[in-house]
């Protein structure tokens, strides 16, 4: 090796998968608003006509909170794979 080369310093390892707490946020706080929900959600379905567009519903008032409660379980597996994960990186 010549003098005036760099050599590059090896990158320090990392052993916090904290990452995997990004989508599990996600899921609870999603799972959160759809198990509150009081409303059904409603989209435009169709091209409409004179007389206005006809709107459908997407999903009932209790399968908004089926799927908020899934959401919400989905994230609590997540966090609890992460400190599985943690305690495995430890040893």
């Amino acid at each position: 090796m010549s003098e005036n080369q760099i050599t590059p310093s090896p990158k320090p390892e990392r052993n916090d998968p904290w990452i995997i707490l990004l989508p599990a946020a996600v899921f609870v706080v999603v799972g959160c608003v759809l198990s509150v929900a009081k409303h059904s959600e409603r989209i435009t379905v169709g091209a409409g006509s004179r007389f206005g567009s006809v709107q459908e519903n997407v999903m009932d008032v209790e399968g908004l909170h089926v799927l908020g409660w899934f959401g919400i379980s989905i994230g609590v597996a997540i966090v609890a794979y992460y400190f599985k994960l943690r305690r495995e990186l430890r040893r």
